[in-house]
């Protein structure tokens, strides 16, 4: 019995350190677990993370969300939140590193080329309606004036395009 007791106290311990390290890891190395966990015991959040992994890109002809993003990051991961400050709002994010975009021509959009850079999708879901949103190193590439919108989507665009079919040379 006392066996017994010693070893359910490491376990508690030992779940306790996991469940601490866990949460103070940065948000990409969470996402990169929680996406293998979060599959398995939300079956929601499985459903709607392949409903956006399945969405058809705009601009690059017949391939998914899924498809392209993965293409040439490493690390992917797909994760579903809800945020108790926008009710009825969903969110899918796409998270992956490695990626090389060249935005040099945007200087609205910190006009640099990135390598090796981490990228970030956010698919806002209201409703029937999905609001798209990348971010590169940590810069979100939307900018959020009014005036911006058309080129919002020419950006978003360019960026999913080099990530599908990598950075074309100058």
């Amino acid at each position: 019995m006392k066996n017994f007791l010693k070893t359910l106290l490491w376990i508690v311990i030992i779940g306790a350190v996991l469940f601490g390290i866990y949460y103070v890891l940065p948000e990409y190395p969470q996402n990169f677990i929680k996406s293998f966990v979060q599959p398995i015991v939300n079956s929601e959040a499985k459903t709607r993370i392949q409903q956006v992994q399945n969405l058809a890109v705009e601009g690059v002809d017949g391939q998914t969300y899924k498809t392209v993003l993965e293409k040439n990051t490493g690390m992917s991961c797909w994760v579903y939140e809800t945020r108790e400050e926008e009710p009825g709002v969903e969110y899918v994010i796409y998270m992956g590193n490695g990626a090389s975009v060249n935005m040099k021509d945007y200087t609205d959009y910190k006009g640099k080329l990135y390598t090796s850079c981490e990228v970030k999708f956010e698919f806002k879901i209201t409703g029937n309606s999905v609001e798209i949103y990348p971010y590169l190193d940590g810069v979100k590439m939307n900018i959020e004036d009014g005036q911006h919108v058309e080129q919002n989507k020419e950006v978003r665009k360019i960026i999913l395009q080099q990530l599908y079919g990598g950075v074309q040379s100058e």
